[in-house]
């Protein structure tokens, strides 16, 4: 049996229980705190789950930056697409691009980058020319048309596209709380 460490909230009122395993490195703890508190790039993390195989998918993205951390989700509706993770991932990240929008106009200090991380999408996969060969065309058209709208509004920002590593997901609290959110929208 592994032991387990005590650790105190910050409050020092709630203790919570972690196993060895699932306490965060101090070089995860680094990068989430670097995260939080950049003022010239804002961090979006984004995820997708599927209700029971359903078509009803959760998508939720976490906007971090500027000391705040912003999580949105909603419940997507698409029955063609039943089984299809692709698709949602896709639309998370449309989902999330929408909502850049909002949280933007929310900052008093605009960021010079937006940096975008999906565990699942290329980049390369959000060109014109996947879109030609990909069945996903309509989702992946809606995301580029959306990316070129944000820039069209922002051209001071730059947004890109990432895919997260192994690495980067472990101990990441920003891509739990996305993943979290997609599955609690759901129920």
């Amino acid at each position: 049996m592994r032991p387990i460490n005590r650790h105190y909230e910050a409050n020092n009122r709630q203790q919570v229980f972690l196993n060895t395993f699932a306490v965060p490195s101090a070089k995860g703890r680094q990068r989430s705190e670097n995260f939080k508190w950049s003022t010239d790039t804002l961090f979006i993390f984004v995820d997708a789950s599927e209700l029971n195989s359903s078509g009803i998918f959760g998508l939720a993205s976490c906007f971090v930056g500027q000391g705040e951390v912003i999580v949105k989700s909603r419940k997507h509706y698409a029955q063609l697409f039943k089984k299809q993770n692709p698709y949602a991932e896709y639309a998370a990240i449309w989902f999330a691009i929408q909502t850049l929008f909002a949280v933007i106009k929310q900052k008093y200090q605009k960021p010079e980058h937006v940096l975008l991380f999906s565990d699942f999408v290329h980049p390369e996969d959000l060109t014109i020319s996947s879109v030609e060969k990909n069945r996903l065309n309509p989702i992946i058209e809606k995301i580029i048309l959306s990316k070129n709208t944000f820039l069209s509004s922002y051209p001071q920002i730059e947004l890109t596209f990432e895919l997260m590593t192994k690495e980067m997901k472990h101990h990441n609290p920003y891509y739990r709380a996305a993943h979290n959110a997609s599955r609690k929208v759901l129920h």
